[in-house]
């Protein structure tokens, strides 16, 4: 998809990964009450096995992110920069043809592009299901208007789209002081660079 997400709604798609002791397994409401969504994502995000790609955060027009899970582990970290952000005389020569490949439209190589592997993902139902789940996670025309208005400023992108949100689901921050597992570390990990 060629539309970023905002990191709030992302951390929404998240917390629907279904595991009793882990940091993405729930989003808790301030007063400490479970938020549950009766949308079915979760029973598709359960039959994962692997998954694995880049995204687009309306928090940065120049950072790329790569997504990387495993069972249950979250790898959640800075790539590198969109090719886009970069001017077309530092990109190295002998790669300008492929770099092309991925541009598409106005936001030239930012994209988001995530491969899932599971049990019985690939079904027409379980693949609309998480297909809904993140396109409808994806910014509205209305926000991309705003992305598109501050896509040169990444401070204001930051503001607009904060990404503490993420960073909270990720590292367990959601979770209220009681519902910390004991001696166990998140298996998620959100690093920028």
């Amino acid at each position: 998809r060629r539309r970023p997400f905002p990191p709030d709604r992302l951390a929404k798609v998240l917390a629907a990964m279904p595991a009793a002791d882990n940091p993405l397994a729930a989003s808790f409401r301030p007063d400490g009450e479970l938020e549950t969504s009766d949308d079915g994502v979760a029973s598709v995000l359960s039959r994962l096995f692997r998954s694995k790609g880049f995204l687009w955060l309306a928090s940065s027009d120049v950072t790329c992110w790569e997504w990387s899970l495993a069972g249950r582990h979250l790898d959640f970290e800075t790539f590198g920069r969109w090719w886009a952000s970069v001017s077309a005389k530092d990109w190295p020569e002998q790669w300008k043809g492929k770099i092309l490949e991925d541009f598409d439209g106005e936001f030239g190589d930012r994209r988001q592009e995530i491969v899932f592997i599971g049990r019985e993902v690939a079904q027409s139902d379980n693949r609309q299901q998480l297909e809904s789940a993140l396109d409808d996670a994806l910014l509205s025309d209305e926000e991309l208007s705003v992305y598109r208005s501050n896509a040169k400023d990444d401070a204001e992108l930051m503001k607009a789209f904060p990404v503490e949100p993420l960073q909270q689901l990720l590292s367990g921050q959601n979770r209220p002081p009681t519902e910390q597992p004991v001696g166990q570390a998140p298996s998620a990990r959100f690093t920028a660079g």
